[in-house]
């Protein structure tokens, strides 16, 4: 039906097996998993419950069941143009010895947050306000992330 990825959010906290078997009927190509965090927990049911899981710890969990692709979204920035929270990211990406690919979420502002994710490798970086309040250009964005 033209779906390529369906992404995973509160489900792979609450309901960790169902992301497993998610992974191992339409394989891990297809299956990412969405984590939003505060202070580096996990939160869920849209970001109305907070958990005592840390964000990395939970995405190891879900690397141990096949998981390739995950969206972090660092709520406290999320739609705030206040550039992406690099020390987490950064966090993500080493304690999880950077087994997956990682889609930066919440606070791209500007070019310079797009250098900072193609600085640490991230898989890549969604721009949603950036784009729409116009501080940060589609095409230069691309070049930048593509490496040109």
């Amino acid at each position: 039906m033209g779906i390529s990825r369906v992404i995973l959010g509160s489900v792979a906290l609450k309901n960790p097996k169902l992301v497993k078997e998610a992974i191992d009927k339409f394989g891990s190509e297809k299956i990412v998993v969405g984590i939003d965090a505060m202070n580096g927990m996990v939160a869920t049911e849209g970001w109305l419950e907070e958990s005592d899981v840390n964000y990395i710890q939970l995405a190891n969990i879900m690397i141990k069941f096949g998981v390739k692709y995950f969206i972090f979204t660092d709520i406290s920035k999320d739609g705030t143009l206040s550039g992406v929270n690099a020390e987490q990211l950064k966090a993500l990406a080493e304690g999880t010895d950077e087994q997956c690919n990682i889609i930066a979420s919440g606070g791209v502002h500007t070019i310079e947050d797009i250098k900072i994710c193609k600085a640490m490798n991230l898989y890549g970086t969604i721009c949603g306000k950036s784009i729409y309040k116009g501080t940060l250009d589609l095409r230069e964005a691309i070049a930048v992330a593509e490496g040109e």
